[in-house]
C-alpha cells in the first residue's frame, strides 16, 4: 500500500527531505527497528516527522527510555534551530539597513 510506496521512494532516493516520510513508512509497516536504526544515522538532522516516526517507534518498541530521549533531542534541535533562523533574519536586516543607510 501507501507505506510501501513511501519506503520504497525513500529507499531509492534517500535524502534528509525524505527521511521522515521514510521513517514514517517504516513505522506503518511494523519496522520498528529498522527504524531507530535509521533515526539514528541520521541524528539531528530529524525533521518534525522523522523525530515523531522515530518516537512512535521507539513507543511501539517497549523503550520509553528512548522515546523520551528522543523528545528532549527534538526539543533541543527545534530550539536551535529556532536560535539560528533568528539569527539568520537578524543578520539580513542589519545588512537590508545599512544598505538602505548608504
Amino acid at each position: 500500500g501507501e507505506a510501501h510506496r513511501a519506503l520504497a521512494l525513500y529507499e531509492s532516493a534517500p535524502s534528509l527531505a525524505a527521511q521522515g516520510a521514510g521513517l514514517a513508512a517504516l513505522v506503518a509497516l511494523g519496522r520498528h527497528a529498522d527504524a531507530l536504526d535509521r533515526a539514528a544515522a541520521v541524528g539531528d538532522d530529524l525533521d518534525t516527522l522523522g523525530f515523531n516516526s522515530a518516537i512512535a517507534a521507539a513507543e511501539a518498541s517497549g523503550d520509553f527510555n528512548l522515546a523520551f530521549s528522543l523528545l528532549q533531542r527534538r526539543a533541543n534541535v527545534a530550539r536551535k534551530r529556532r536560535a539560528a533562523d533568528i539569527t539568520s533574519r537578524n543578520a539580513l536586516r542589519a545588512k537590508r539597513d545599512w544598505l538602505e543607510s548608504s
